[in-house]
């Protein structure tokens, strides 16, 4: 005896998708059937097998969404498709929805489970949020009641959600292509996104839903780290400070507003000239500034962000540009991994040098991190110095975590430790230098260095 499988729900993008074109294709199965002018749909299969992927197309093309439904989420199922479920398929997917859609199969559908689906859920939910759309209350987006705004009836608190990241992508001048693409990058943390796939590519998905300066994409507004390196022994110099990209003004925590000059191609200058900024893809900066001996600091800035120590474990890759021990005039560069684990221990510290191995270091203070409630981590030394360092994490759109730790001594860099291809013959890329001397003096101006991968030796 045959069983048959029904789906409804709405299609959406804030106003209804009336007339539209909603096919279902399953594991086994396909069906296909036509909106109502509220957008409302009823579509019926004969001996289905779950999961499935449905795909929504306006009546003149232009918009095409996608959505999923649960294989335990019982007969008959409500499964919406807006932009919201875009974002989650290709959450769940790692990769473009249509493209999922498109060569979905067995192997396909066995991605599409119940725990697979609270998790991407949950993750976009979380971005939407952090970008300024709270879905919280709803519930699950796939299932969760929506009713959309007509000429006869007012939209409901799912609907207004829509509205809201409607406007906010239009503010922020992103798409939702170039959302989900973060979204994507987001969910496969080593894959290594190119700007071909959006203006903005490196930024946190999240981050996409703020106002971008009009010279350059990756400069949103937001609350950023501003770390410089200190000219003073007794203090670590680290602030944030809230950023107006638009109008390219900062407002200090124990200061007055500071108005910016757009120099293009995301470069800056601030208070007068004195201070140049520029800005990567991924929305970190790095900055030149006079200071009041009117010598020249360095220093790096990015968006603010939370993290956990859980977050912290793994092996980290380090390099930092600090005072020599014993001479406070001169600096150099040092070269480390440290093995971290979850509580936030150091299980391990390594000296490198060069092309040498890292040898294992038994000499080192500090024993590993601890939260700051002033945003970041502590580096924990035993015995406690009269200053104590601190590191904080950026995760752009890769995943990839970037530590920057800073001492009264200086700053530096970390990375998590894993493996790197090597780029395609011809890939192009550009890069902005600074180069500072050993007495910790960077110059006053940035090199711009563009590149072409000419060959590529896959053997050496």
């Amino acid at each position: 005896m045959a069983v048959t499988t029904k789906f409804t729900g709405t299609a959406a993008t804030g106003a209804a998708l009336a007339n539209a074109t909603v096919q279902v294709k399953c594991a086994a199965g396909s069906a296909s059937g036509t909106t109502a002018l509220d957008g409302s749909y009823t579509l019926e299969l004969s001996n289905a097998t779950l999961p499935c992927v449905l795909k929504a197309a306006s009546s003149d093309g232009r918009t095409v969404l996608h959505s999923m439904a649960n294989p335990e989420g019982g007969n008959p199922q409500t499964i919406q498709i807006n932009p919201v479920t875009e974002l989650l398929v290709a959450r769940l997917a790692g990769q473009d929805a249509t493209a999922f859609y498109s060569a979905f199969d067995s192997t396909k559908a066995a991605q599409i489970t119940a725990a697979a689906i609270t998790a991407s859920v949950t993750s976009v939910v979380a971005t939407l949020k952090e970008g300024g759309v709270d879905l919280s209350a709803l519930g699950n987006p796939l299932t969760a009641t929506l009713v959309p705004a007509t000429q006869q009836t007012q939209g409901n608190a799912f609907d207004q959600a829509l509205d809201a990241l409607a406007a906010k992508l239009t503010q922020a001048g992103t798409t939702l292509q170039q959302l989900a693409t973060q979204v994507v990058a987001s969910a496969n943390p080593n894959s290594n996104p190119t700007p071909s796939a959006g203006p903005a590519v490196g930024l946190p998905a999240a981050w996409l839903l703020r106002p971008a300066h009009a010279d350059c994409a990756a400069l949103r507004s937001g609350a950023y780290r501003f770390i410089a390196l200190s000219d003073n022994d007794a203090t670590v110099d680290t602030k944030v400070a809230q950023l107006d990209a638009p109008t390219l003004t900062i407002t200090w925590p124990d200061d007055a507003p500071e108005q910016g000059v757009s120099e293009g191609g995301c470069s800056f200058r601030f208070d007068a000239g004195k201070v140049r900024l520029v800005v990567s893809p991924a929305g970190v900066g790095v900055f030149t500034s006079l200071n009041n001996a009117n010598v020249q600091t360095l220093g790096i800035t990015f968006p603010e962000q939370a993290h956990t120590l859980a977050s912290l474990a793994g092996t980290w890759n380090s390099m930092s540009f600090e005072r020599i021990e014993n001479d406070s005039t001169h600096w150099k560069n040092y070269f480390g991994r440290l093995d971290t684990a979850a509580d936030g221990r150091f299980s391990a510290q390594y000296q490198c040098e060069g092309l040498a191995a890292c040898t294992l270091r038994t000499d080192s203070k500090a024993t590993g991190f601890a939260a700051n409630v002033a945003g970041g981590f502590d580096v924990v030394l035993n015995p406690l110095g009269s200053t104590v360092p601190r590191a904080f994490v950026y995760r752009p759109a890769s995943g990839d975590p970037m530590m920057v730790f800073a001492t009264t001594d200086g700053f530096g860099f970390a990375t998590l430790e894993k493996a790197i291809g090597l780029r395609a013959l011809n890939d192009a890329w550009a890069q902005w230098t600074i180069t500072a001397n050993w007495t910790g003096t960077p110059g006053a101006t940035f090199s711009d260095g563009a590149f072409n991968a000419t060959a590529v030796d896959v053997a050496a």
